[in-house]
């Protein structure tokens, strides 16, 4: 079973606990396991295709690209440098409530391919929408600035709860 472990604060935890959160948020980052990047096929670091596809940025407007909000794999903005990305999809999500040695867990079942990203806009110069860019200092790379929303289900099983 291909399990993401999150960990997360007092309030969202016991939200999933009692049945009332049924998906969770998280900001994609090129270096963090939401997504799978690739390069005229082949397997690339997220941060590598980044500088690739976007070191000479062009802005990327919204109406040009109206379904990037849509889980779409034939849909990329990598798509320029022959770059494009895939959900990695999880069996189950194990949530973690802060990082203490007894902590609290819920491992709950991800709604497999119910993965979706979202892209945040920006006004370019010209006023149209464009997707938002982030410039992370320490990896000198500029990445969209996304999220990514796991839906699951059922409690599988709750550790110390």
């Amino acid at each position: 079973m291909k399990i993401l472990n999150l960990v997360l604060r007092k309030e969202p935890f016991d939200q999933i606990l009692a049945g009332t959160k049924t998906s969770e948020f998280r900001m994609i980052r090129p270096w963090l396991p939401y997504l799978k990047h690739f390069k005229d096929g082949h397997p690339i670091d997220g941060c590598e295709l980044c500088r690739l596809a976007f070191d000479n940025e062009e802005e990327i407007y919204l109406d040009e690209w109206a379904d990037l909000n849509e889980k779409n794999p034939d849909i990329s903005i990598f798509y320029k440098v022959g770059g494009d990305t895939e959900v990695i999809e999880y069996d189950a999500i194990q949530f973690w409530h802060g990082y203490s040695k007894n902590r609290r867990g819920l491992l709950v079942e991800n709604r497999k391919g119910e993965e979706k990203f979202k892209f945040f806009a920006a006004k370019a110069d010209n006023g149209k929408d464009c997707i938002a860019f982030d410039w992370d200092v320490k990896r000198k790379i500029l990445y969209p600035f996304c999220e990514i929303e796991y839906k699951f289900s059922k409690i599988l099983e709750k550790r110390n709860c």
